[in-house]
Formats: structure tokens, sequence, C-alpha cells
């Protein structure tokens, strides 16, 4: 069968992290039984070794322009800042003469021409709408407010298109819930879901052992992505110090890339120690005993939990960063979503043996026996077979 995947981001020779890992490890099983394009705006080559199309300019950088022109040409801004005149126009050519698109994020659906509907999987990385509307809801300024809410809408309304547009929409079970409740049409039989999963290399470590002489809790998560600089900064501005006040030797690990403003932020906060990327992740993990997920906004499955499963960790994480993910509070982890409670839950992970051991085993248990990629990709491929 001969398939086109339309990425943002070819995952080859990147950092490999949260949602670019499910991508990776979907083109890799594709190319396994499939003849597979690869259509993506990262570098400025045009073919590579004849199944690699490249487009650059990729990913705008937001600007009052950009947001101006969205609302000019009535489309979401994230859809404006992704959009390549040039991709638009040779990319149709290429389409014409494969079996199957599949389209990998919400803001590449504007590549593809109606008259290839038929023949076109959406591959939902989050319900995009849901960020927008939290972020909206979680904002202290009234301008602000206003432009995430009225964004919500402009995003809710074109994943709406999609499903009216796509053979088949792929996504996490509570992003099809999400969209199901917008749903007027009945096309509910459309969806069809999937699991954005983590690292399982992680479930071959030796188990994690508890250690009170040093504590040490960790984060992993690029803070690029707003959700995750914005979860990590409610944390260290709230709980961090509750913490600290009661075992003032915790280390908190952070991996994942961040900014210099970002990185000068998080230098202000007393045991903090930043790693940026880092190629074995597990040379960060395995010192830590607790897994902090703070989120207050985002949607889908959120691939660090599932990830802190496959190692064993306790998880300490929102309501949010639980979605989707059969985390059982006081089980395989805690779910808080204030500031004490969340403090409260990681130093009680801290501070019993007992605890951490039966939740470490619960929690590699969960990751091993419900998250497998095998079973994951398999379904997918499953769903090509459907088209």
């Amino acid at each position: 069968m001969k398939i086109c995947f339309v990425t943002p981001l070819d995952p080859e020779g990147c950092e490999i992290s949260g949602g670019l890992l499910k991508t990776s490890k979907l083109i890799h099983y594709l190319k396994q039984y499939h003849d597979v394009t690869l259509v993506s705006l990262t570098q400025e080559k045009k073919l590579v070794s004849g199944n690699k199309f490249y487009v650059s300019e990729r990913h705008k950088k937001p600007s009052l322009l950009n947001l101006l022109k969205s609302y000019l040409l009535r489309k979401p801004v994230s859809v404006i800042r992704n959009y390549n005149s040039r991709l638009k126009s040779e990319i149709s050519e290429l389409l014409e003469n494969v079996d199957v698109i599949v389209v990998d994020h919400f803001f590449m659906y504007q590549y593809i021409d109606r008259r290839f509907d038929n023949k076109t999987i959406y591959h939902a990385h989050n319900a995009e709408f849901l960020i927008w509307l939290r972020r909206a809801k979680l904002s202290n300024n009234f301008f602000a407010k206003i432009v995430l809410g009225f964004e919500s809408i402009r995003v809710r309304n074109m994943e709406l298109d999609i499903l009216k547009r796509t053979r088949f929409f792929v996504a996490a079970p509570n992003d099809i819930q999400v969209i199901k409740e917008l749903d007027d049409e009945n096309l509910g039989f459309k969806f069809r879901e999937t699991y954005h999963l983590g690292d399982d290399s992680l479930l071959n470590k030796p188990d994690l052992q508890y250690s009170s002489s040093s504590p040490a809790i960790c984060f992993v998560g690029g803070l690029n992505w707003n959700p995750n600089y914005d979860g990590i900064k409610w944390f260290l501005d709230s709980s961090w110090s509750l913490i600290l006040e009661r075992l003032p030797t915790t280390v908190l690990h952070i991996v994942g890339s961040a900014s210099k403003e970002q990185n000068e932020y998080l230098k202000t906060f007393p045991n903090v120690i930043t790693h940026g990327f880092v190629s074995d992740i597990d040379s960060v993990l395995s010192k830590c005993t607790a897994f902090v997920c703070p989120l207050k906004y985002g949607s889908g499955m959120k691939v660090k939990n599932i990830t802190a499963l496959y190692r064993g960790f306790p998880i300490v994480t929102t309501s949010v960063g639980a979605e989707g993910i059969n985390i059982r509070d006081g089980f395989t982890g805690f779910i808080a979503d204030t500031e004490e409670l969340f403090a409260n839950r990681v130093l009680e992970i801290l501070e019993s043996q007992s605890i951490f051991e039966t939740m470490s085993y619960n929690a590699r248990e969960l990751g091993c026996s419900q998250y497998s990629w095998a079973a994951t990709l398999n379904k997918f491929g499953a769903v090509l077979n459907e088209l």
C-alpha cells in the first residue's frame, strides 16, 4: 500500500519526546509493511531518497501580525503559522498517487485538498480546542481570556470540519469523548481509538530503589510547550516551598528543552537542577523517588505519565494530567489539584517507603499490562485495512 504521511516534524535526527515519540513509532511501524512517503515542514530539501518531501519555513513565530492575519483569513492562528504556499501548491500531485494519506496533527490538514478526503486518516494528538479553552479559563488577563476563548471556538470549528471530511478520526479515548459531545451530525462511526504512549524501553530497567537520605523528584517535558511551562511554574510558585519546608534537602530534576529565559527563571528556585534534553533519560530518572506532572491545562494522553509508569514511578499529577490514563488515586499514584494537596502527596511518597514500594510496583504493572506499543500500532494498522 502506498501511504503519504503528512506531519509537521520529521522525527529523524530530532530530540524524541512527547508526541514526537508517537509519530516516530507510527512511521517506523508503517514502513515495515507499506511504501511510505513522508511530507514534513522541517528542512529546505525538497526530495530525499524518493520518499521524503520537505518544505522550509515551518512554524512562524507568534506575533500580533500573524494573529491579525488569522482573523482576516478566518483560520486558527496555529494554522496560519504553519502554512507554506509552496507545499500547498506542490503536494496535490503527490497525493494523487497514494492509496492512503495519514495526517498527523491538526494544523497539517490544511494541506489536504477536499477531493482526497475519502482516503485520509486523521491522527489527532490532542483535542486542540480544549487546550485553548482551558488556557482561557486559567488566564487572569481579561484581554488574553477573550482572545484565547475566541481561538478555542475557531479551533473547535476546524476540528469538527476535519471530522466531517476525514474517513477516520483516530484519537485517544478521552479526546474522542470530548469531540463526540460537540458532534451534532452523528459522525461517531468515524472515530477509532489510539493511545499515545511513552518510552517502553524503561520497562527493561531494574526496579527503582527507595531512598530517604537524598529525596529527589523529577519532571520530564519540553518547556517550549506552554502547558508544561505553565504547570512547572504553578508547582514551583506554590508547592515547592511547602515541600522544602518539611524536607529541605529535596531536589527537583527537570528534563527537557528550555529557553534561556526559562532557565533563568528556574535558577531562582533552590534545589532545582535543569538537565535540558538528555539522550539517556534514565541517568536522571534512576536518581529519583517520585514523578510530578502538574499540568493545569492540555488534552490527550500525557506521554510523560506513561513513561513514568513504565519506569515504576509513583506519580503525583493533576486531574488534567491523569486524563485518558487509568491512574487510580492512592493506588498507582496521586491526583491532586490544589497547591497544598499536591505538595503533601509528594511528601507522602518521599517519607514512606511502603507507599513508594507499593505504588512503584502498581505503576509498572499498569504500564506493562494496559499500555502496549505493539497493540496500539497494530490497532492503527487495522484502521488502514478498514479504509
